[in-house]
């Protein structure tokens, strides 16, 4: 599945991984189901594998019964919803389930696999449906040493030429979270790795510009978005990185921070590197709420200085918040709007909450007697509706999508609150349309630097924002159901 300003390096990693232990790989993104279904008819692959976050998880579930229809391939399932929902191996045409990381596990897999014999069945991070019976197998330690990894196969998923030709690209210069919020999967991937290796591992400084430097001789590049969780955890990576970066990649760049751990040293070592935004997280206003539910207890304090000083060196700010959290109200979601409207952020991005299986917020949220759906309940979407009944739901809802303009124009709060309390399928369509497309205009002119003019008007422009907005209409107006599958077109008809 595609998504906007997101490239599925996991994926790329992935196919790296498996190519240099001698396998072949190739990947396919798709917006039609049935398109996916022809290819893998088309290729006859030995193996399948789907990376799946909860909710999705249906829509590739239902696309491996209808590939499986019509080839014997060996279905395997990575990605968070099977890792942290392991019992997805007994789903009908899963024949395996990846938890964590892959990179080491599925080349070994592969090897195994061709073997035969049933060596794959004893593979680490692997849980197997054989002959019905589920065979589990403890995780592997984590892979310490990043620089060891060859760099994604950015070939594979450039397939897709809404990446491909995007100014922006994603890299990610460590992996792991040392913190524990409620609404998060570190909590639990923490707890799976436990013992294992350490939970935050960083490439070198010069193994991340290389990187850079090869995107940067083969595809437009224009600017990078770091996915690092926290991309900040190390002062001195990051005043190394300050050093080195401008001088031998000269790109600027996105990247994640926590509050608490900015400092004047760390925002001056980011402008010099030619950081252009940066993402803070506030998730609500309310700070009783914020440490109670979440787990985090940063200061509403402390949130406003380090945007403050964001703000003194000109980097951008986008903010990531959360509408409907259990145990909140609408008069807690009130005040989220209100800090980020007086910390005059460049983009609250706002989402609804998901209480996921497996994660402490869900838990949190049963015992305060909250009907939570399963994951096999959940949207894909967390940007559609509330999935919990509560209070003001439609008002809650409403405010999610109108909280990004309202930042934006705070002078026309009256307007917005009576707006925010109009009711109905059209109002909620035009307000869901409005956020979508808001969203869109600050990732593409405020957050996300783009090269001058000619970017905004060039040949290519209209055919971007057009792309763009289809993507995200389609998570904004997810499916309800699982996609009909037709019957798939010969190879011969596939390949016309």
């Amino acid at each position: 599945m595609e998504q906007p300003h997101q490239e599925p390096l996991g994926v790329g990693w992935l196919i790296s991984a498996v190519r240099a232990a001698g396998h072949g790989a190739d990947a396919v993104f798709f917006t039609d189901p049935r398109r996916a279904v022809r290819h893998a008819v088309t290729a006859r692959p030995d193996v399948l594998a789907f990376s799946a976050m909860t909710g999705a998880h249906r829509t590739y579930l239902a696309l491996n019964r209808e590939i499986k229809k019509h080839i014997n391939s060996f279905s395997i399932f990575g990605g968070p919803h099977p890792t942290y929902s392991p019992d997805m191996a007994r789903e009908p045409g899963v024949d395996a389930v990846c938890r964590g990381e892959a990179e080491t596990a599925l080349p070994l897999l592969l090897d195994r696999f061709a073997q035969g014999g049933g060596a794959h069945l004893t593979t680490p991070n692997f849980w197997f449906n054989h002959r019905g019976e589920i065979i589990k197998n403890d995780p592997a330690p984590l892979i310490e040493k990043l620089d060891s990894l060859p760099f994604p196969d950015r070939a594979a998923f450039y397939q897709n030429p809404t990446h491909r030709h995007a100014h922006l690209k994603s890299f990610m210069a460590s992996r792991g979270c040392p913190y524990t919020c409620t609404y998060c999967f570190n909590h639990q991937y923490n707890a799976l790795y436990r013992g294992l290796g350490p939970v935050v591992r960083r490439r070198s400084v010069d193994n991340v510009i290389a990187e850079v430097l090869e995107v940067k001789a083969a595809y437009p590049l224009g600017m990078i978005q770091f996915m690092d969780d926290i991309f900040i955890s190390s002062a001195a990576w990051v005043e190394e990185f300050s050093e080195k970066f401008p001088a031998r990649a000269g790109v600027p760049f996105f990247c994640n921070v926590r509050a608490e751990l900015v400092t004047p040293e760390i925002v001056r070592d980011l402008k010099r590197a030619g950081c252009w935004s940066v993402c803070v997280g506030v998730e609500t206003g309310d700070e009783d709420l914020r440490r109670r539910m979440l787990g985090r207890r940063q200061t509403n304090e402390q949130i406003r200085d380090a945007i403050r000083l964001f703000r003194a060196n000109r980097i951008r700010v986008m903010t990531t918040n959360m509408a409907g959290i259990p145990g909140g109200s609408f008069e807690s979601d009130w005040k989220t709007y209100r800090l980020n409207a007086e910390c005059r952020v460049d983009y609250p991005w706002v989402s609804i909450t998901y209480p996921y299986p497996g994660t402490r917020i869900h838990e949190l949220a049963r015992e305060q007697g909250l009907q939570v759906p399963s994951g096999n309940e959940l949207s894909h979407s967390y940007f559609n509706e509330m999935p919990f009944d509560a209070p003001d739901k439609a008002r809650i809802e409403n405010l999610h999508r109108l909280m990004a303009l309202m930042v934006r124009f705070p002078r026309l709060e009256p307007l917005f609150k009576i707006l925010i309390d109009i009711k109905g399928a059209a109002p909620r369509a035009l307000y869901t349309l409005a956020f979508g497309f808001w969203k869109l205009y600050c990732y593409e002119t405020r957050i996300f630097k783009k090269p001058g003019a000619r970017w905004l008007f060039g040949s290519g422009a209209l055919p971007r924002f057009i792309s763009n907005a289809a993507l995200g209409l389609r998570m904004m107006f997810p499916k309800k159901q699982n996609p009909e599958f037709g019957q798939p077109e010969t190879a011969s008809q596939a390949k016309s």
